[in-house]
């Protein structure tokens, strides 16, 4: 803050003007103008294995750096829920596959705003590297989706899975998959918090007197926040990942979905 001399205060924005100086630019066009310096970008990794390139965390942690840094901005992860499940691969071996959701919260240092969003990242691995795989999915999606860099992790060209899928298998844990939730906007001031367990509870209390199940939740679920979530065919697979998806959300989107609720229950007949 700066003070005039009769002792009125003005802002740091209307003190630049007064000295002839454009305002501070705000988080989100500090972040468009990261975006629009990145330009179009290439995939560097390759996978010699299955034949395809990749954005690899060191690429994507390279390319955003500086660009973040000398524009004050500094990303914060919290993992929120992190699940890891012992199975027996195709070929018979032993492995552990880690779903993690995390929240990212991007803070602007010139001021205080923030930005929030929740990846869900995976790990398929023997031994301890699951979590760290896991995290680094997370974080390289959310760098990927927030810059709109295309190029990988396009479900509908995995033919892989639909082939799996459409064949008889032996039964093995699921894999559950989560899109990135919508970034929840820029807040100024304190962090915003999350769902609570009374909210998350409430949810399922609606959801049991609606008697519209996981399927029918799933739907409120898109059409409230634009989110698709693919769940596990076992029931208490999916109670796990719906109440940890709904504990990853913020209390503002949690309370959208109850209100959606509501409003249905008042309109049974």
């Amino acid at each position: 803050m700066v003070t005039r001399k009769n002792t009125d205060v003005v802002s740091v924005d209307e003190a630049r003007v007064m000295e002839g100086l454009a305002p501070r630019k705000n988080l989100i066009q500090k972040l468009c103008e990261v975006i629009a310096e990145l330009g179009p970008m290439q995939p560097e990794g390759f996978n010699s294995f299955h034949k395809y390139k990749y954005f690899s965390d060191e690429q994507l942690s390279s390319a955003f750096r500086d660009k973040l840094a000398k524009r004050n901005i500094l990303l914060v992860p919290e993992v929120r829920s992190y699940d890891i499940r012992d199975f027996e691969t195709e070929k018979g071996k032993h492995s552990f596959l880690t779903t993690m959701m995390v929240r990212w919260t991007l803070h602007d240092g010139d001021s205080e705003d923030f930005i929030e969003a929740t990846t869900v990242g995976q790990g398929d691995d023997p031994g301890d590297k699951g979590a760290n795989k896991a995290m680094t999915g997370a974080f390289k999606y959310l760098l990927i989706k927030m810059a709109l860099i295309g190029g990988e992790g396009d479900a509908e060209a995995d033919e892989a899975t639909d082939k799996r899928h459409a064949a008889p298998q032996k039964a093995a844990a699921a894999r559950v998959e989560a899109p990135a939730a919508p970034v929840t906007g820029v807040q100024k001031g304190g962090r915003q918090q999350g769902a609570n367990e009374p909210q998350v509870d409430t949810v399922s209390r609606l959801a049991a007197e609606l008697g519209i199940g996981f399927d029918g939740l799933l739907n409120v679920i898109k059409n409230v926040l634009g989110v698709e979530v693919e769940m596990p065919p076992d029931p208490e697979d999916k109670k796990k990942m719906m109440r940890a998806f709904f504990e990853g959300l913020t209390s503002e989107e949690i309370g959208k979905i109850v209100q959606a609720l509501n409003e249905a229950i008042e309109r049974k007949p």
